[in-house]
């Protein structure tokens, strides 16, 4: 038993029994007791990708304006609260995108394939670059969580093609919600049409309303990111859409912009996963690499909060509460941050 007292606070911490717990309960003057909680000191990831970086950091990069052709370098550092077992642990991320190399060496077992319109595979690529962003052990924010492959692009994709998609995300957030080791369900979205779908606005929307959080691009036109699906349901929905920066904190300039574009995360120069092979990387642009950024941010936010666990609201709350601010071409724009800031 280890006894406290000096000016500020009086107590007592110690092993007990739950008869000594029960007990205490009705001592006169003890103004309140709790089990010990583990503590965990802030950590850090050297040798990170630069996204990483500037997502647990307040200021932009050291010294910009920063070459972009030195980001392959990866010589920045990922500030984050707790073990690196912690981040996203017990998050489903569903990549609904081209499919995910799953044997890659980043996912450590923990990537495996849901749903796919064709085969097995990415024959792409692009599915595997946003799910080791996401969620990869070397490239990805939330090094933890559970990745599933939701193949809905092949050589070509459709709207129907996403629909079916979201029909097995549904089904599956409403099987694991009921496991003890549940602690959220996140779509994440790294594609877009060339025009408006209200069906899969509507259909995004209506997943998110029964508690399954969404991350999705906001499009890589330079335009207003509400005449691009899914982006749009971010308007009516607490679906978070996302823009695109770079190094040197400008609007990456490509990236969509406007009302449907909520937050926004490094975008250029992102490196990751690939297909190919096992170790395999590769260094691409895009609000696609901004997307999962935010998504690995989501489930991070998801397994230190329980309370958020089927609260799209609350969580699109947290995520741009805990956004920082920056001036841009198109005004000042909220970019993601952890809150190490």
């Amino acid at each position: 038993m280890t006894i406290f007292q000096n000016s500020a606070f009086s107590g007592f911490a110690g092993p007990m029994n739950n008869h000594c717990i029960r007990a205490m309960s009705s001592f006169d003057g003890l103004e309140h007791f709790e089990p010990a909680v583990e503590i965990f000191a802030n950590d850090i990831q050297v040798n990170a990708p630069w996204g990483l970086q500037r997502l647990s950091q307040g200021d932009g990069l050291d010294s910009p304006p920063r070459d972009p052709s030195l980001l392959a370098n990866n010589d920045f550092r990922y500030t984050f609260n707790g073990r690196v077992g912690n981040l996203g642990k017990d998050v489903d991320i569903y990549i609904i995108d081209t499919g995910i190399n799953v044997d890659h060496v980043d996912f450590d077992g923990r990537a495996r394939w849901g749903f796919t319109v064709d085969t097995e595979t990415d024959e792409q690529g692009h599915g595997t670059h946003v799910a080791g962003t996401a969620a990869g052990s070397v490239w990805g924010v939330a090094k933890s969580a559970n990745i599933i492959a939701v193949k809905v692009l092949g050589t070509r994709g459709t709207s129907e093609d996403i629909l079916r998609g979201l029909d097995y995300v549904i089904k599956e957030h409403e099987k694991r919600s009921k496991e003890s080791n549940f602690a959220g369900s996140i779509g994440s979205m790294s594609l877009g049409s060339s025009s408006r779908s209200p069906i899969i606005d509507r259909a995004v929307a209506a997943a998110n309303n029964i508690g399954i959080h969404f991350s999705v691009a906001a499009g890589n036109e330079s335009q207003d990111a509400c005449r691009s699906s899914p982006a749009a349901a971010s308007s009516f929905s607490s679906v978070v859409s996302v823009g695109a920066i770079n190094v040197n904190d400008a609007r990456a300039s490509f990236s969509n912009f406007g009302q449907c574009a909520q937050v926004y995360a490094p975008g250029e120069g992102i490196t990751s996963t690939w297909i190919g092979g096992t170790k395999k990387v590769n260094t691409i642009d895009g609000t696609s690499m901004a997307c999962p950024h935010v998504t690995g941010l989501m489930a991070y936010m998801l397994s230190q909060d329980s309370s958020l666990k089927t609260d799209p609201a609350a969580l699109k709350e947290k995520v741009l509460k805990s956004a920082i601010e920056i001036q841009t071409d198109v005004g000042r724009v909220k970019v993601a941050n952890n809150g190490f800031n």
